[in-house]
């Protein structure tokens, strides 16, 4: 392979069709058409159900994401997943709570089975 260039290859070049990236540079001011965007918000919801289990993101992260993925739900739901925190700890930490309270229950019926007790809480003033 040569690395020699013709005048046929410099006329390539000189009319900017190899290095002209203008028309890319400004993404940003692409529209959408009014289906790709009513699209977009049908689907804002059902991405948000599947992400039920996840939190730290709004509304405008789901649609900035389908906008992203062309509106294709399945991609956009990976991409948020991987983006943000699954909401275990909270669920943990409310079912150990739950669970306590429970077990707390029980023991002070056991205890308290068969007498009347009454039991309140003082406050200091």
């Amino acid at each position: 392979m040569s690395n020699r260039y013709d005048d046929d290859d410099l006329q390539d070049y000189a009319q900017g069709d190899y290095t002209d990236e203008e028309q890319y540079d400004n993404q940003d001011d692409i529209e959408m058409t009014e289906e790709e965007e009513a699209k977009m918000y049908e689907l804002a919801p059902l991405v948000m159900e599947q992400l039920e289990d996840y939190k730290g993101f709004t509304e405008q992260d789901v649609l900035r994401t389908l906008y992203n993925n062309y509106n294709d739900l399945n991609d956009t739901v990976a991409e948020m997943k991987s983006k943000f925190e699954l909401n275990i700890l909270f669920d943990m930490g409310f079912m150990l709570l739950t669970e306590t309270l429970m077990s707390f229950n029980r023991n002070l019926q056991e205890e308290t089975s068969g007498t009347k007790a009454e039991i309140g809480f003082k406050i200091k003033q």
